[in-house]
């Protein structure tokens, strides 16, 4: 059962084509588990695509080594032979996909459920619904639980009403929800010829804001993915003024591209500009943003929503210089309000 609905019906070959895709980069034994959850799915017409994107590490002899244990040699295993970035990987896999719908990971687990409690959310949903979400809990390295939380009690709090259908400005103003807990239409991807942005680090925000831009959402609590914490992971390292930098960079300008879409509405802007302007703020507290490129961000922003309250803002951008990044976080909230 999934919110009054029951799984019925969905383990025959009849059922709709879904494209799993896996992006494998230096992940070795992780990638090897997150396969394993791709195998243990209870929905059987499943096409899988790997990607291992210039590995350094053993991660291909594994990869290659499973397939065969498993007898998985239908599975494609597309190699590059240098790293091409994650953006790359995932358009190789969008190329190659040839179900109806597509979800994606990387070293996570997915729950064994998954994919049929998806697929039925969005066939009785009809085709206004480009994705289906769910809850993340989090494993460490072995694969263990790792505390008794999960992301929607974390974000938000126990049983909150979260977001759906037109969920554009959720999906703005924060992660919602992520890529791994997800199952998208590949023909809702195909026919706005979707492609992942090298310009844009944060890929799967990227893919949010599109999906939920044209079309709705449905989401539900359940937990359709275990995140894995990795001691090496971005989220594991700190993150240095530089990197903070460039991540912010990227995301002012996948915002900017967010704003510009024509199917916006005044409204949509507001809540898109709103969210720039606080990127700013915390961009601000870098040191490698001079004056003039302050000016040249402050001046951007002005143009989007021109008026006295905004130009106010775009002032105090230019003398906000010297802030650190929660103190930054924190005065683009008061403003905002």
């Amino acid at each position: 059962m999934i919110n009054g609905w029951r799984i019925e019906g969905l383990l025959t070959m009849d059922s709709p084509l879904v494209t799993v895709g896996v992006v494998s980069f230096n992940t070795g034994r992780y990638v090897v588990r997150t396969l394993e959850s791709i195998m243990a799915q209870t929905y059987a017409n499943i096409e899988v695509i790997i990607v291992d994107d210039g590995s350094s590490d053993n991660s291909v002899d594994l990869i290659e080594n499973w397939l065969n244990k498993h007898n998985k040699q239908h599975w494609q295993f597309i190699k590059h032979p240098q790293n091409k970035g994650l953006h790359y990987g995932l358009n190789k896999i969008l190329d190659a996909a040839t179900g109806k719908y597509i979800s994606f990971i990387g070293d996570d687990e997915f729950v064994p459920e998954k994919t049929a409690k998806q697929v039925e959310m969005l066939e009785r949903a009809g085709s206004e619904y480009g994705v289906a979400y769910g809850n993340m809990s989090y494993i460490d390295e072995e694969s263990n639980p790792k505390g008794d939380s999960n992301w929607f009690d974390d974000k938000f709090y126990k049983n909150y009403p979260i977001p759906q259908e037109n969920i554009l400005h959720d999906i703005v103003y924060s992660v919602t929800f992520f890529v791994q807990a997800s199952l998208y239409s590949l023909d809702l991807l195909r026919k706005l010829k979707f492609r992942f942005d090298a310009r844009f680090i944060t890929e799967d925000w990227y893919l949010n804001l599109f999906v939920a831009r044209y079309s709705k959402a449905i989401g539900v609590y359940d937990i359709m993915c275990r995140y894995r914490y990795r001691n090496d992971s971005i989220t594991a390292t700190n993150w240095t003024d530089e990197k903070m930098h460039k991540v912010l960079l990227s995301q002012l300008d996948m915002l900017n591209h967010v704003y510009n879409y024509p199917e916006n509405t005044s409204a949509d802007k507001l809540v898109i500009y709103k969210k720039m302007h606080a990127l700013a703020l915390q961009l601000y507290a870098s040191t490698k943003l001079n004056r003039i490129k302050k000016s040249v961000v402050a001046f951007g922003l002005f143009k989007k929503q021109p008026s006295v309250k905004n130009i106010m803002k775009s002032i105090v951008l230019l003398l906000m210089g010297n802030l650190d990044v929660t103190r930054g976080v924190e005065q683009s909230r008061m403003i905002e309000r």
